[in-house]
This record gives C-alpha cells, sequence and structure tokens, in this order.
C-alpha cells in the first residue's frame, strides 16, 4: 500500500525525441518500423527510390485502364449493369 504512494509522487520521466532519433512508439503510430540498419522506411521515403517509384506508377497506370462498371441490385436481388443512369455517365 504504502509503494503506491512512493510511485505516484515519482517524476514522469521526460524523453526527447527527434527526427533523427525518433521513438519507438511514434515510429510504430505512424507505421515505420526501424530497419536491421536502422533506417526506417516510410511511404514517403519510398517513393524516393526510383525503383519503387516506377513500380507504383506501372501499377498505378494499369488499374488507370481497366473499365469502370456501375451496377445496381435488381427486385430480384441480383446484380445488373446500371447503364444510362446518372452515376454510370459520372463514373465513365
Amino acid at each position: 500500500m504504502f509503494g503506491l504512494l512512493r510511485r505516484s509522487q515519482r517524476q514522469t520521466e521526460e524523453r526527447a525525441a527527434t527526427l533523427a532519433a525518433p521513438d519507438a512508439a511514434l515510429l510504430e503510430l505512424f507505421g515505420a518500423t526501424p530497419t536491421v540498419a536502422g533506417a526506417s522506411v516510410t511511404p514517403a521515403t519510398a517513393m524516393r527510390c526510383t525503383a519503387v517509384r516506377c513500380a507504383v506508377q506501372a501499377i498505378a497506370e494499369a488499374i488507370g485502364q481497366l473499365p469502370v462498371h456501375v451496377y445496381e441490385r435488381g427486385e430480384d436481388g441480383a446484380w445488373h449493369a446500371a447503364f444510362g443512369k446518372s452515376i454510370h455517365e459520372l463514373a465513365v
């Protein structure tokens, strides 16, 4: 019981995290984990790599060429193409 009082009276430890040496909790919060080499790889730093950027661009351009189809659920519960609808005109 007396140990609880002593613990509550302790001063809070303050740690200073910088951009050069971020705290592990900060890295985990933003989805960046340090590598074995010590450098953290984030989406922003990965996009600076030419090979990664070219791969992302190739995938995005291929997806951008796919046709867009709009479907609506019919009265029978089946999906039917929604040609001539205003949302179809926006999507195409």
